[in-house]
């Protein structure tokens, strides 16, 4: 093969690999971010893609419909440490997070006990529901972006072993309390 065809041939196979790398990532998704929290000496994190809502709209009873299962970004939580979310008890491990955002908290937040690459929600593979309650905290900048936040809760020098798992985004902001099972 001469100097063109093969440039030209390595030039096609380029341009497929980023278009499919495009189309793989779904509208309004952007570089996947992390959020963790030490706790109690165990690590607690959460990966997602901060979704960025359409600039003059909401994205909850618009780009994310009321009452269904939404993939929060495509969150998955990991934990070293066993917790207790309201109710439900998870091990140490890998999960998917889901939620159910409703128009008048409280949401769902659905614990999946298998954890996809296509972070495809699966009923049967649903470990718990616990409820996200609408945060009492404002929004002092409301954030375009989709941010999953762990915040720790403490009276210093305190730590009062609860921390939040908070939801925001735009004008939205719910949360659960959760703490390390001993």
């Amino acid at each position: 093969m001469s100097p063109t065809p093969r440039l030209l041939a390595t030039s096609v196979v380029l341009i497929l690999i980023v278009v499919a790398a495009a189309l793989a990532t779904p509208p309004g998704s952007a570089t996947p971010h992390a959020e963790s929290e030490t706790i109690n000496g165990k690590r607690i994190s959460i990966e997602y893609s901060p979704l960025v809502a359409a600039k003059d709209g909401r994205p909850f009873g618009d780009l994310i419909q009321y009452g269904q299962v939404w993939s929060m970004g495509g969150a998955v939580l990991t934990t070293a440490a066993p917790l207790k979310f309201g109710d439900c008890s998870i091990a140490p491990g890998k999960y998917d997070l889901f939620a159910v955002p409703r128009e008048t908290p409280p949401w769902d937040l659905i614990i999946s006990k298998r954890v996809t690459a296509s972070h495809t929600y699966n009923k049967a593979a649903e470990l718990c529901r616990t409820k996200l309650s609408k945060s009492s905290s404002g929004l002092n900048s409301p954030p375009q972006k989709l941010n999953l936040l762990i915040v720790r809760i403490s009276t210093q020098p305190v730590d009062l072993g609860f921390s939040l798992l908070v939801v925001q985004w735009v004008d939205t902001r719910v949360d659960v309390m959760f703490s390390i099972e001993t």
